[in-house]
């Protein structure tokens, strides 16, 4: 579920104009996307 989501937005007209936008093209937060998924430890608050 969680990757045919992430796969839906990347395919959003709007992010395809905004990742594709110059002003960006050099921003690693939009050409290397990654995915990390935490865990709260046990002696978290969460």
């Amino acid at each position: 579920d969680r990757t045919a989501k992430w796969n839906a937005f990347r395919e959003t007209p709007e992010w395809k104009k905004l990742s594709g936008a110059p002003r960006y093209a050099f921003e690693s937060i939009v050409s290397n996307i990654t995915n990390l998924i935490l865990s709260p430890t046990t002696y978290s608050q969460i």
